[in-house]
């Protein structure tokens, strides 16, 4: 069968790795696969295992006709290019992707996906994210897939997607090359943090947080994987702070896998949350996570099963208080915060807490693992 997935150019975002681990697995399996590359103005940083075909677009404002007909124009180029290939399933991430992934069918079956809670990104602006466009043209896609029942439940109730429509299916969690790139030099109590460096990851009230870590352990250590435009913001606050000693910023990295393997504990903070790769992948490395009580996957992950304003010890994680507005200008920390900063130094210094969830881990991995995952994918691309 001829598989393409489209993707937005192959940065450092979780969509766009989900994309290419999708296309990896589908390899696999003897299909063949096509890498439909939307390149916008960001640089590749994964480098997809297969043919791929660029096509390169210009944005577009949010006025309500002119958009139209500039997207009706790329999609008779990707049409084309179906066409061409003779793509028998067309896959595609993210919003803008599925709308020119609709609009350019000929007579493939379309998959779209979403891969966030849309109706909370407040930030997200243009014609593709617009709720009834996401409502016309995500209805007319053979199915929507959905990273968790959030995602699922945000699409029928704020964009009215058919529910017969949407298939939940989540990232799967991943062992990344854990190879040793240097001597670990971080001690035994690292706290890690993969992601993006964007406001909507919060890293800087993790930083904050990590300030009452750092007051009641010396030898802890706060590590960023990744990178990010405002990478420089969470430097000017870990140094305000006064903790820039004890964080560390390692940038992007091929080898978020010797970082993983290394950690006592990973921390998700975004105020919403789609399905963190990340996440799972710690899981699988046995890394206890602990997470804030966001709208999205990462409550999923860990089994909250109820409301708390603390902390809640939950069957595969630890979840805390939901964080949400920019971070104070102060360097006291808000009653969030403290309490991120205890359920971080908890793992840090009770081991029976920290064997407990580093077992949790493994076995949360397993729910999410790949051969489980591909059934779901193989039952939608191969159905009638």
């Amino acid at each position: 069968m001829n598989i393409a997935i489209m993707s937005e150019t192959f940065g450092l975002g979780g969509a766009q790795r989900a994309a290419l681990l999708l296309g990896e697995n589908l390899m696999n399996e003897g299909h063949r696969v096509i890498f439909f590359e939307i390149v916008t103005r960001h640089k590749d940083f994964f480098e997809p295992k297969a043919e791929v075909v660029k096509i390169r677009i210009d944005k577009f404002g949010s006025d309500d006709f002119v958009p139209y007909l500039q997207y009706f124009r790329q999609a008779i180029r990707i049409r084309k290019e179906k066409s061409k290939h003779k793509i028998d399933v067309c896959i595609s991430f993210m919003e803008l992707c599925n709308l020119l992934n609709v609009m350019s069918r000929y007579n493939e079956k379309v998959i779209v996906s979403c891969r966030t809670v849309l109706s909370i990104r407040k930030e997200l602006k243009g014609f593709e994210f617009e709720k009834k466009v996401i409502r016309h043209f995500y209805n007319k896609a053979y199915m929507v897939v959905s990273v968790c029942e959030a995602t699922k439940s945000d699409l029928i109730s704020n964009y009215d997607v058919l529910e017969r429509k949407i298939k939940v299916i989540p990232n799967p969690a991943v062992i990344r090359n854990a190879t040793d790139i240097d001597e670990w030099e971080y001690g035994q109590k690292a706290i890690v943090c993969v992601g993006r460096h964007t406001p909507v990851k919060q890293f800087d009230r993790v930083i904050k947080a990590f300030k009452y870590v750092a007051e009641r352990s010396d030898d802890a250590r706060l590590l960023f994987v990744g990178d990010g435009e405002i990478r420089g913001y969470l430097e000017f606050v870990a140094r305000k702070m006064g903790v820039d000693q004890k964080v560390i910023f390692i940038g992007a990295s091929n080898h978020v896998g010797y970082y993983l393997s290394n950690a006592r504990a990973f921390v998700a903070s975004s105020y919403v949350e789609g399905f963190p790769n990340a996440m799972v992948e710690a899981m699988a490395y046995g890394v206890p996570v602990i997470t804030t009580d966001s709208p999205g996957g990462c409550r999923e992950i860990v089994g909250r099963k109820k409301e708390s304003a603390t902390i809640q010890y939950c069957e595969y994680g630890i979840v805390v208080p939901y964080m949400v507005g920019k971070a104070s200008r102060r360097i006291l920390l808000d009653e969030h915060e403290e309490e991120l900063g205890k359920a971080m130094l908890g793992i840090l210094e009770d081991d029976s807490l920290y064997f407990h969830y580093r077992k949790k881990s493994f076995e949360r991995a397993l729910y999410y693992s790949t051969d489980r995952l591909m059934k779901i994918w193989n039952s939608i691309i191969e159905s009638e």
